[in-house]
């Protein structure tokens, strides 16, 4: 074998050893065993001062340790916000969505979120934890014992 297919051959087997190397030390999120979704209705206050009928989608994922509570809708706007390019996308999609809305009256277009609760079980932990806001700007979260939850 002549050094330049040689210099290949070594390169090629150092990147699959470097990928398995990497593959294997990614952390194994718990698998959900059950999915089950919610229509969870609501009334919707719009700028012309009237209440809507609207319905949010949560959707429970469990296995026998873990389980998630959340708003598939909510999650995603939320993802957007974790990186340079999910930053700008959101961006683009409020502009679009806002200039559609000013177009057509309509406001559905722009990206709004489906409430802002996330709720984690933990088995293991024997715990709960609660994430969720209280108007525009305030975050919190709680932890409680499962225990409570259970009666």
């Amino acid at each position: 074998m002549n050094m330049t297919r040689q210099s290949i051959v070594i390169t090629i087997a150092t990147l699959f050893t470097i990928f398995d190397v990497s593959a294997k030390k990614k952390k194994e999120y718990p698998r959900a065993e059950i999915k089950v979704e919610y229509s969870y209705p609501h009334k919707r206050l719009k700028t012309d001062a009237k209440a809507y009928d609207d319905e949010y989608t949560m959707l429970l994922l469990t296995n026998g340790n873990y389980s998630k509570f959340f708003s598939p809708r909510t999650e995603y706007l939320d993802s957007l916000h974790s990186t340079p390019s999910g930053k700008a996308l959101y961006d683009r999609l409020m502009s679009e969505g806002v200039k559609k809305a000013i177009e057509t009256g309509d406001y559905n277009y722009v990206p709004s979120k489906n409430g802002s609760m996330y709720v984690f079980k933990s088995a293991g932990d024997s715990t709960v934890t609660v994430y969720d806001s209280a108007g525009m700007l305030e975050r919190g979260y709680y932890s409680e014992p499962l225990a409570k939850w259970i009666g």
